[in-house]
């Protein structure tokens, strides 16, 4: 079958019969979770290349997660790995966005869970998977994460969702952008409201976007100074949380993968 053909190629030839025995097992485990999690959303192609990286990010992490520990331990070990691999370029920027992409990471999972290097590789590579959706969220802008373009739509969307208003309070920007994420074609309704809309079509993203957004703009409206924002600002916001998420999944991509140096380094000397 296709998942024992994908764990086989997991299994390092080296290193002692039990170890590869447990890790086999672990990626059994992850493999299957992640599979059924994932295979709604993705193409076959795309799901195979999920799949492979699954096995790729547990081998790495099984440098640094030899027992299962704490999300505290997991993510502090993480950026030790981060910071002393001499594979990973511009170690000062990339390592403290990977940490904060790993946090996020695991902070969707349960805070007593315990991580092996699967159950890390699982959270983690199944939100990297989920914040790429940012790019996507309608009426917003165009092209990949760290690319993203706002469009003209946005402004347009996001005044009308609280017309006849020309400004909205910066304290409710947080909760506007998860309520325009989560219900954009009746953003300007209350949640409990909006049992009527029957505006239909295929998810865009998930809800960890939307969350993700909420809580981006809140610590930005904390030191914004005007108590109010308009449609451009509330737009420009978005762009910059794109740009962030993108910053952190090329990061992981990197400390993870080895295979983005190039675009890290590029946006490093823009900082």
């Amino acid at each position: 079958s296709r998942l024992r053909t994908f764990v086989g190629k997991a299994v390092s030839p080296t290193g002692s019969f039990t170890a590869a025995m447990k890790f086999q097992a672990q990626l059994v485990i992850a493999t299957a979770a992640f599979f059924t999690v994932v295979r709604a959303r993705l193409s076959r192609r795309l799901l195979d290349d999920a799949l492979d990286d699954l096995a790729k990010c547990t081998r790495v992490a099984s440098k640094f997660l030899t027992a299962p520990v704490s999300r505290e331990v997991a993510v502090g070990r993480a950026f030790t790995y981060c910071a002393t691999d001499p594979q990973v370029k511009e170690s000062n920027y990339v390592c403290p966005h990977f940490k904060e992409g790993v946090e996020r990471a695991l902070e969707h999972q349960d805070y007593d869970k315990q991580y092996d290097a699967a159950e890390f590789c699982e959270a983690t590579e199944q939100y990297m998977l989920d914040i790429r959706g940012a790019s996507r969220v309608l009426n917003t802008g165009n092209g990949p994460l760290l690319d993203f373009q706002i469009s003209d739509k946005c402004q347009d969307a996001v005044a009308s969702a609280f017309h006849p208003m020309e400004k909205l309070e910066s304290s409710a920007v947080p909760d506007f952008w998860y309520s325009m994420c989560m219900n954009q074609d009746c953003a300007h309704f209350l949640q409990s409201r909006t049992k009527w809309c029957n505006v239909q079509r295929a998810p865009t993203h998930s809800y960890v976007v939307c969350e993700a957004v909420r809580r981006f703009a809140m610590d930005e409206v904390e030191v914004h100074e005007e108590k109010t924002m308009t449609p451009k600002q509330i737009c420009e916001l978005y762009g910059e949380f794109v740009k962030e998420m993108g910053i952190d999944v090329d990061s992981y991509e990197h400390a993870i993968h080895h295979d983005t140096a190039k675009r890290v380094k590029e946006h490093s000397q823009k900082k």
